[in-house]
């Protein structure tokens, strides 16, 4: 089997840190630490909301690697995620993945990723808009950038 992937190729998709997303993780995680629970706590360091679970990027990025690429016969062998800025419930996240190395002796593929705020939540991006933009300053924002390397199964 060939490497189905080109340095350069890119793969983007957006998502919804919705409500429903949140409940979800907390009820299979159970992960209810204050600064994902609690406004008053989150906002006692300076956050504008209770702050999203990164790892509900890693979900999303989950999606993007089984479904968005155009093979299904991978397996991650390592990733990477770096936090910039805090995630809320309501930000429209994208995440977009270019295609960085290809090791064909091993059927390996390295992506670069950025997870871009699209869009923030209604309250917030009022209080600092003062209007409906879709971000701060009508601009994507980056929130997290990292790594992923994948194999192709059945290549080398």
């Amino acid at each position: 089997m060939q490497i189905p992937f080109a340095i350069g190729d890119t793969f983007e998709r957006e998502f919804d840190l919705s409500q429903r997303v949140y409940d979800g993780f907390i009820d299979l995680f159970n992960d209810r630490n204050p600064l994902h629970t609690d406004r008053a706590f989150a906002a006692a360091f300076g956050f504008d909301n209770v702050v999203a679970h990164g790892n509900i990027l890693n979900g999303f990025l989950s999606y993007l690697i089984g479904e968005a690429i155009p093979t299904k016969d991978v397996i991650i062998h390592s990733q990477t995620i770096n936090y910039k800025q805090p995630a809320y419930i309501g930000d429209r996240v994208s995440i977009k993945a270019v295609v960085s190395e290809i090791y064909e002796s091993v059927g390996a593929v390295v992506l670069n990723l950025k997870f871009m705020r699209q869009s923030r939540p209604e309250r917030e991006r009022e209080r600092e808009t003062g209007s409906d933009a879709a971000a701060p300053n009508g601009k994507p924002e980056i929130i997290a950038s990292g790594k992923i390397q994948i194999g192709i199964l059945g290549a080398k």
